[in-house]
């Protein structure tokens, strides 16, 4: 499919969920990329480029394009919670914690944007060490809570 139709949807979109699964997030970040410079990634495949560039220490993207990704679909499911974190791994801890508030005021009985606003207090106060690109996971060994998949942070909260 990849020779025959090298710039359709499904020849960059399943690519990359393959090298994704396989935690090659190097390809799988190039193939989203190819797919979001067409101009036909919905706000879901943006989003899986801003956590493989996290996994890839691309801060500069990661931010970029989560902060993408919420303009697109600001009430997704997992969309209000990654940029935040993203945010708040970059540096942005202001920032973060005004899109969480946001987040929260969209839906504000969803546990996992409280949990995360919770989260970015504890940093914000000195209560827990920021979480970094570099070691994604470190946000839940130094906090002692059970960790999930990477990428996503936001896992973490579920």
């Amino acid at each position: 499919m990849l020779r025959i139709y090298p710039k359709q949807y499904q020849s960059l979109f399943y690519p990359g969920k393959y090298y994704q699964k396989q935690n090659n997030y190097k390809k799988a970040f190039l193939y989203f990329e190819e797919l979001i410079s067409s101009g036909r990634a919905s706000y879901h495949i943006v989003q899986e480029a801003s956590l493989m560039a996290m996994g890839l220490n691309q801060v500069e993207k990661a931010v970029a394009y989560s902060k993408q990704s919420l303009t697109k679909k600001p009430a997704g499911f997992v969309v209000p919670g990654n940029n935040p974190l993203n945010l708040l791994t970059a540096g942005f801890d202001f920032e973060a914690s005004a899109t969480i508030d946001k987040a929260i005021g969209l839906k504000p009985d969803n546990i996992i944007t409280k949990r995360v606003k919770a989260k970015i207090e504890c940093v914000i106060a000195g209560q827990n060490m920021r979480p970094t690109f570099e070691s994604p996971n470190s946000f839940t060994r130094r906090t002692k809570l059970p960790g999930l998949y990477y990428p996503g942070l936001l896992e973490y909260f579920q």
